[in-house]
């Protein structure tokens, strides 16, 4: 959609969209508050959904750390820590510092590493916390001596739930590699969320859920605190795929909030190598009038994976999506907005191996208020990024486009 032909219904014009999407009046009279209401209970069962709530949108290391420690130190009854990369680098001793201390001091602290993504983490390190009352699993251990073990299906998910009241999730896991500059690290981008209320207490029976099917032994939800109260007015739906039957949950989520927008899509992942079928409700949803802008890795820590996913850049181009590509330091963030209200944070990629193999969590916040801070993380990652031109695009070189080609017939065990 070109600017002069911008709905003026829509908002106004500008760069990068439109400045702002209509507010509806309250979010359970728009679209996404029927949905969240009515639609899908087979696939997003009630408990899945709580009230009540607090959110806080947490930008890089250098936001979510401090706010994951301040949690941890000020833990009463227990702390629950999932993670797909647990480093025995600065920040992993700094959280494995903060476990020890709450664990000695009588908190009950559990931790769930994934055994392929942490394949760095010392085992003095983890002497050490098994030492001062931490409980750990290992997930799927990469050796076939050891219970349980397996290559796929990793833990992909990022969770940290204090007392049952606090939770956090998103693309962060405990590494350097997140870490701000200012201290050291790489100072990847990232995006993370913190929610307090009922919320929290949907994360602790995810993980408790992981703890049972892989250690077979129970986690006595009491012995974690009591029942989170109401603290605040956002409806937040925690999802996760950790039963076969929903596989496919995140991907229906994403498809169905695509398919339902009027107005502006924004999405930022870091490894975008999806399914046909995502591609088309992109386009779709330009071709009838929404404003559709990706933010996608300009560089990555896995390059392939931007090559497979340029492969569908043209047709996306041609039907009005606005691409952009990151160029600064390795994008990792896994975000979505739709129309303002509709916000989707978690681990998970748009990748093969996120929709069919790895466990995946992601928090889907239906508020405007918390829409409108995200929207303007978003403006401020587009400024930052190059935007991808149609023209210019159709005259990149051969090389190019025949990687494209290559990796995207392999984009599946990418």
């Amino acid at each position: 959609m070109k600017p002069e032909e911008a709905n003026p219904e829509q908002g106004k014009w500008t760069p990068h969209g439109i400045d702002q999407p209509r507010r509806p009046e309250t979010w359970r009279g728009g679209r996404f508050g029927r949905l969240l209401d009515h639609l899908d209970q087979r696939l997003f069962p009630s408990p899945d959904v709580s009230y009540g709530n607090r959110a806080q949108l947490l930008i890089d290391g250098e936001q979510t750390y401090p706010s994951m420690l301040q949690a941890i130190q000020s833990a009463k009854h227990s702390i629950l820590l999932e993670t797909y990369i647990f480093a025995s680098d600065r920040t992993g001793q700094l959280f494995a510092g903060a476990l020890r201390d709450r664990a000695a001091a009588g908190v009950k602290v559990y931790l769930i590493y994934d055994s392929f993504g942490s394949l760095s983490i010392s085992d003095e390190l983890l002497a050490t916390l098994s030492r001062d009352g931490v409980r750990i699993l290992e997930y799927r251990p990469v050796a076939p001596w050891k219970n349980r073990w397996g290559w796929k299906g990793r833990n992909h998910r990022k969770i940290l739930a204090v007392d049952r009241c606090i939770g956090f999730t998103g693309g962060l896991n405990i590494s350097d590699q997140y870490a701000p500059a200012s201290t050291g690290g790489e100072a990847w981008r990232d995006t993370h969320i913190r929610v307090e209320g009922p919320a929290a207490d949907i994360m602790v029976r995810i993980f408790s859920e992981t703890w049972r099917r892989e250690t077979g032994k129970e986690i006595d939800p009491e012995s974690l605190g009591p029942v989170p109260e109401k603290c605040g007015d956002t409806p937040v739906r925690v999802i996760t795929n950790s039963k076969a039957r929903l596989r496919h949950i995140m991907l229906r989520s994403y498809l169905r909030a695509i398919a339902r927008a009027r107005e502006h899509i924004l999405i930022s992942n870091a490894y975008f190598a999806p399914p046909r079928k995502v591609i088309n409700h992109l386009i779709e949803a330009a071709k009838r009038g929404v404003h559709v802008d990706l933010v996608l890795s300009g560089k990555s820590d896995n390059n392939a994976v931007i090559y497979a996913g340029r492969r569908d850049y043209q047709r996306m181009l041609d039907a009005g999506v606005h691409i952009f590509e990151w160029q600064e330091r390795v994008l990792h963030a896994k975000c979505a907005l739709v129309d303002g209200v509709w916000t989707s944070i978690g681990s998970f990629n748009l990748d093969h191996q996120s929709i069919l193999h790895n466990l995946e969590i992601n928090v889907v916040v239906l508020d405007w208020d918390f829409g409108a801070t995200v929207r303007k993380m978003f403006e401020e990652d587009m400024r930052r990024s190059i935007e991808i031109k149609p023209g210019q695009w159709k005259q990149r070189g051969w090389k190019d486009r025949l990687l494209e080609w290559m990796f995207s017939l392999i984009k599946n065990i990418l």
